[in-house]
């Protein structure tokens, strides 16, 4: 009995190779008999290892063209950042010079207005360059490139393109510093340029936002003035030249007694003079003393 049962072992594992190798025949002919099988020229093994593998041929295929158009992407938007950067240094350049350009055409607008006053002041002058700027709330002054080495003189008057700047009151070789009419200490004899009302201005500031004014008093109160009219020098304190534009009637308080102060807003701006003209003979050939 134990020998017979010895002796069966071995079939179930012969048996399995005997299967085996009929699936594996099986197999083959079934490959030899599809690749005979021929259908529009494309055997049945063909279409078959096809049908298989084309899914993950398009897997592949989808992979490669994602990472193409993105490495693609990557370069044209690294080219789109190199252009942006050229083109913001290009526009930088073209702001600069258009700067550059449109100082130049200010300069020359004002050396036209200045070349076109010239002949026509009162008196000699000379052209100076404002050096130096003293704005504080009790003196106003600037400093100009010119002094008595090139004609300037104590008291010499001061002038922009658009009115009376103020008066030399210190000079050296070559340098002075001139007054501001703007100057709370400073003072001009005035007249209205239609009514013909005298009267004298000093410096003062806006009690609203602070920028510099002129206060016309001793206007007799029926005396008739109009808002915009032009304030000129009337001469009569022998300090400035006789018909220079001060600037303009702003506001007219409300007469007190026999007089009433009327504001006038400058013509020439201190802030922003760059160039002046100074005054380098007086009317009568001898500098005018200061007073």
């Amino acid at each position: 009995m134990d020998g017979l049962i010895t002796r069966s072992r071995p079939e179930p594992t012969s048996l399995r190779r005997s299967w085996m190798w009929l699936l594996a025949s099986l197999v083959l002919h079934l490959v030899a008999i599809s690749r005979q099988v021929d259908v529009d020229g494309i055997s049945l093994f063909e279409r078959t290892v096809v049908s298989v593998f084309s899914p993950v041929q398009h897997v592949l295929a989808s992979i490669a063209s994602g990472v193409s158009g993105a490495w693609g992407s990557f370069v044209d938007l690294r080219s789109v950042g190199e252009e942006n950067l050229d083109l913001k240094a290009r526009l930088r350049d073209a702001e600069l010079r258009l700067l550059a350009q449109r100082a130049a055409v200010e300069e020359n607008a004002r050396l036209r207005v200045i070349l076109d006053l010239k002949p026509r002041l009162p008196m000699t002058t000379l052209l100076a360059d404002v050096v130096a700027r003293n704005a504080s709330p009790w003196f106003k002054t600037i400093s100009i490139d010119k002094g008595s080495a090139q004609g300037v003189f104590y008291g010499a008057t001061v002038l922009s393109p658009s009115g009376v700047l103020g008066r030399v009151i210190s000079v050296s070789t070559n340098s002075a510093s001139v007054q501001l009419l703007v100057d709370r200490d400073s003072g001009a004899a005035v007249l209205t340029e239609r009514g013909r009302v005298d009267g004298v201005v000093s410096g003062v500031q806006d009690d609203g936002d602070g920028s510099p004014l002129l206060l016309m008093k001793y206007v007799p109160s029926l005396a008739f003035l109009g808002i915009g009219e032009f304030v000129v020098t009337s001469g009569l304190d022998q300090l400035f030249e006789k018909g220079l534009v001060v600037g303009t009637v702003l506001r007219i308080d409300e007469p007190a007694g026999l007089f009433k102060d009327v504001w006038v807003r400058p013509s020439a701006s201190p802030a922003f003079a760059e160039q002046v003209f100074v005054s380098t003979v007086s009317k009568g050939g001898d500098p005018v003393p200061l007073r």
